[in-house]
């Protein structure tokens, strides 16, 4: 660090000043931004790199249609960051992420960070929400849990609170952090109580309920579902409502209650097709393939349904989940690894292996 430090100060004070810039972009920066950042003009900043090159400082690494330099060693760009004052480091990085938002609006993650670390928290909010969308989107959902806990230390606005909260009770749930996702989901219950959401207060209690089977904790799951129907008592139909009276017909075929599962389930499924709620539709009928008691001809057309319309509307989980149940209802054992295959097929996008496709 002495020896960089010794070297960066035998540099002309523009070509120093462009380090530090250069240095709150991280160890690769892109030409464009620089000046975009910098407010100097092209040939300054051309003088001041070509000056550092030769100091074996920073390197062309692109020469594509974006020019991207870096610098020669990870420690240079992190003992400039260190030397520059915290007040001047967030007016530096309220430059840069000026100059990403201009150039490169879609880079959500990198602005994020510089708006963060510049001080401005409405737009880091933003811009985290949104990293955190685009994250879950591709079921990159490490990146999306911590986009989303990021953006919680930021939100003020209740509403916002209960929205993120759902969010990142997702991003747990489908690394199989099944407690975690319920007691974040437990807060968000509490958060849409407190506006009075309906819709939120059953979509976290269904969501929970399912957290709680995959957890191998049944009694828990249906425990969750009723006390979720006694919150929401009353409440008009809506999407949530049906996936959480489904939820509720599956807990209780899960523990033996067949006389209620069924007409839950078909309750469940007739509000769905009211509402054109597409995934609660695949799931009701899913779940009403596998009940006990229905023909068997019944059985598969339904799941025959269920697989036509989650596979149409891209619904990974609920492809996969009807897949499984098919193929767990065929006698033909061709036929029934058919149907376990592509339900592996419809998982292994959202992270999960063919071990962990058992959905019933």
């Amino acid at each position: 660090r002495v020896a960089i430090q010794s070297r960066v100060g035998k540099m002309p004070p523009d070509c120093q000043e462009m380090l530090r810039l250069a240095a709150v972009l991280g160890r690769e920066f892109e030409f464009e931004v620089l000046v975009a950042a910098s407010g100097a003009g092209d040939e300054a900043l051309i003088d001041s790199l070509e000056c550092a090159s030769r100091a074996q400082l920073v390197e062309a690494v692109s020469a594509g249609r974006d020019v991207t330099f870096a610098f020669t060693h990870a420690l240079i760009p992190a003992t400039l960051y260190d030397g520059v004052s915290i007040l001047r480091r967030r007016r530096l990085h309220g430059r840069v992420a000026a100059a990403i938002e201009r150039l490169h609006p879609e880079d959500f993650e990198s602005l994020a960070y510089h708006y963060s670390e510049a001080g401005d928290e409405e737009s880091a909010l933003a811009y985290h929400t949104q990293a955190g969308a685009r994250a879950s989107a591709a079921y990159a959902n490490v990146e999306a849990e911590g986009h989303y806990r990021a953006a919680l230390e930021l939100v003020e606005v209740e509403a916002g609170q209960a929205d993120l909260l759902w969010e990142l009770g997702r991003a747990l749930n489908r690394q199989s952090r099944y407690e975690e996702a319920i007691g974040v989901w437990q807060e968000g219950i509490a958060a849409y109580q407190a506006l009075d959401d309906l819709d939120g207060i059953a979509r976290l209690y269904a969501r929970s309920a399912r957290a709680a089977w995959w957890a191998g904790d049944t009694p828990r799951g249906l425990g969750l579902c009723r006390e979720g129907m006694a919150a929401v008592a009353g409440a008009p139909e809506s999407a949530d409502l049906a996936d959480l009276l489904h939820e509720t017909a599956r807990a209780c075929d899960f523990s033996g209650l067949d006389d209620e599962a069924a007409p839950l389930c078909r309750q469940a499924l007739e509000m769905a097709e009211r509402l054109g709620a597409v995934r609660v539709q695949a799931e009701a009928l899913a779940t009403l393939g596998g009940l006990p008691d229905v023909p068997y001809e019944e059985d598969l057309s339904m799941l025959g349904q269920a697989i036509e319309l989650a596979e149409s509307a891209g619904l990974l989980a609920q492809a996969a989940r009807a897949h499984n149940n098919l193929g767990a209802q065929l006698i033909d054992t061709q036929a029934h690894r058919k149907h376990l295959l592509l339900a592996a097929e419809w998982a292994r996008p959202r992270g999960e292996s063919l071990g962990a496709v058992s959905y019933a």
